[in-house]
């Protein structure tokens, strides 16, 4: 009998008298002698032996298939107590609230699942939702947890931090700042950055360059995507500080977005704040709230607080945010950069936004608090980069110094902004105004590349603004300007 495989059968019943044979002595004890000719047929039947043992054995041992996991977990100590502990995995769709734990005590949780012999799990904790899953112990995101098993077995876990109750340190080096703004009726904070020496020298003054994405942590978080290899934009500046292409400069980080990074604030004063709930936004007046920003850090830093001593730049939104701020405050600033900036496209005659090339973009829901729903093109050209400019005095644009940069037309749609990119350098040419960087950065559109556009960029916000702030940096008395005054 010959099997699927090409392989012969033993089978008593198919006329091969000698492999009968050889099944009646396997049962009853050696009736004679083996023939060298009939080895084969015995290796068979050995091998095939061997394995139903060992099916048995693993079936005995796996209860038929199945072996079970038990997570032995212990909990960070802050742990509400009254707060349940679930594991989520793919062996159950990362449902965050389907598989419960028992909790032991206030830092001990334990629970056992069933699944199958050999599987290979990711999993992670939750107190119920993802916006209470577990994070690292510094606060960074925690990877998926793995386990094989190739048995039953307990998996003993320490969970680091839960994702609500960590207060992340993303860099000493960077102060988190938290102020009661008048203009939003909520707290909003930023980070700020002091260069080397700034206790050391009272009564010295500083530029300040504002760098813009949404929340205030991104530019600083070393994981804030793995591209960046544990690195941030401060450690950037100080190997340009240390190489003397960059002089002390204060870096601040405004948090530009709602409390769940879901509505962005664009720098602008919304159109109708009533159609969020988002936390973090309140009045919606983030254009107001920015000012507000640059008041208080003039006023607790010692800051160059005139247009001389203060640049913008960002990243993606963070691009729009920078290059807004600037066009619509250039009595404010004197450096203006962006990456990969997400700018919207100005009508022909710049009184709207183009509604045409701009139907998916501009139509976001998320920017419907920003700019209404439905869309008013009108009120979102009078806070969009590209509208500001074209509608704007030439020689009031030409006061500012440009660094633009954006990804390869290669890279769109899904990894560039390059149609953006060259929208905007065509309304700064129609203005006579020339980049002052290559407008083409090669890269993706994450933070690798976004850092790589700063330590570009830095050499040039330091010397405009070390330029126009020459009379100031190091005079004690500088004249402060009042961004509150001027909103």
């Amino acid at each position: 009998m010959t099997a699927p495989d090409g392989r012969r059968r033993l089978s008593p019943g198919n006329g091969n008298k000698r492999a009968a044979g050889l099944t009646s002595c396997t049962v009853c004890g050696t009736r004679r002698a083996l023939e060298f000719s009939e080895l084969p047929y015995f290796s068979a039947l050995l091998i095939a032996i061997a394995l139903l043992l060992l099916w048995a054995m693993a079936r005995k041992r796996g209860r038929g298939g199945t072996a079970t996991v038990t997570f032995d977990v212990t909990l960070p100590a802050d742990t509400p107590p009254a707060d349940a502990i679930y594991v989520a995995g793919d062996f159950q769709g990362w449902d965050p609230r389907a598989t419960p734990l028992v909790r032991i005590s206030a830092t001990h949780a334990r629970g056992t699942v069933t699944l199958r012999v050999g599987s290979a799990i990711e999993f992670k904790f939750t107190r119920g939702d993802w916006a209470r899953s577990e994070m690292s112990a510094d606060c960074s995101p925690m990877p998926n947890r793995t386990v094989v098993l190739p048995r039953s077995a307990t998996v003993n876990v320490t969970v680091g931090k839960w994702a609500d109750l960590c207060i992340a340190v993303y860099d000493q080096r960077a102060r988190k700042v938290q102020i009661e703004s008048r203009a939003l009726g909520v707290k909003k904070e930023f980070y700020v950055y002091v260069p080397p020496g700034y206790a050391e020298a009272p009564q010295r003054r500083y530029p300040a360059l504002y760098l813009f994405r949404g929340h205030e942590s991104e530019w600083i978080n070393k994981h804030q995507d793995p591209s960046r290899a544990g690195r941030n934009v401060i450690d950037f500046y100080e190997e340009l500080l240390a190489a003397g292409e960059v002089g002390p400069m204060l870096l601040v980080f405004p948090g530009m977005t709602s409390a769940d990074e879901t509505i962005p604030g664009m720098a602008t004063n919304f159109r109708s704040p009533e159609l969020t709930t988002a936390q973090g936004i309140g009045t919606g007046r983030f254009e107001d709230y920015l000012l507000e920003l640059i008041a208080y850090v003039d006023a607790n830093y010692r800051t160059v607080a005139t247009k001389a001593g203060r640049g913008v730049d960002g990243f993606s939104l963070g691009g729009f945010m920078s290059v807004k701020i600037a066009a619509q405050h250039p009595e404010l600033f004197t450096t203006v950069g962006a990456f990969d900036g997400t700018h919207f496209y100005a009508a022909a005659d710049g009184a709207q936004v183009d509604l045409g090339r701009d139907a998916v973009t501009f139509m976001d829901p998320m920017f419907d608090a920003a700019f209404g729903s439905p869309r008013d093109a009108h009120f979102g050209a009078l806070n969009n980069g590209p509208n500001l400019i074209r509608n704007a005095d030439a020689s009031t644009m030409q006061s500012l110094h440009w660094f633009v940069q954006y990804g390869a037309e290669a890279s769109e749609p899904s990894d560039s902004n390059f149609y953006r990119g060259e929208h905007l350098i065509d309304e700064l040419k129609r203005k006579g105004i020339t980049n002052q960087l290559p407008s083409v950065l090669n890269g993706r559109h994450n933070w690798a590349t976004a850092d790589e556009h700063m330590r570009v960029a830095f050499p040039l916000h330091w010397q405009a603004l070390n330029a126009a702030a020459a009379g100031d940096v190091n005079n004690a008395g500088a004249k402060h300007t009042s961004a509150n005054a001027l909103g």
